[in-house]
């Protein structure tokens, strides 16, 4: 009987332990990694941080279509890094301004 104390003492404290808190915004670019629309990206519409929950606007057939979705099945799409380098730009070798 102790054992059966003991493990439902593990699930309560599972269940209202700590759990990963995921930050999405609107307007956060996802992918989604999880469920039917595996592959789809999507733009973040709403999000209910209370009850991890989101609402992304997914293109299907050319259309934005709302689809709900947990923070467990999509990730944030990183922006792109672009380059502040700056490029060569003319008809010869090197760059402008250079002689």
């Amino acid at each position: 009987m102790d054992e059966v104390e003991s493990l439902l003492k593990q699930v309560d404290v599972g269940a209202s332990g700590p759990r990963e808190q995921v930050k999405f915004i609107k307007t956060d670019n996802v992918r989604i990694i999880d469920g039917p629309f595996l592959g789809f990206n999507g733009v973040v519409d709403e999000v209910a941080q209370d009850h991890g929950r989101l609402k992304v606007l997914v293109s299907i057939f050319g259309r934005s279509t709302p689809v709900e979705l947990g923070f467990l099945q999509v990730e944030r799409i990183k922006p792109p890094k672009w380059s502040n380098a700056r490029r060569s730009v003319g008809h010869g070798q090197g760059s402008i301004g250079t002689d």
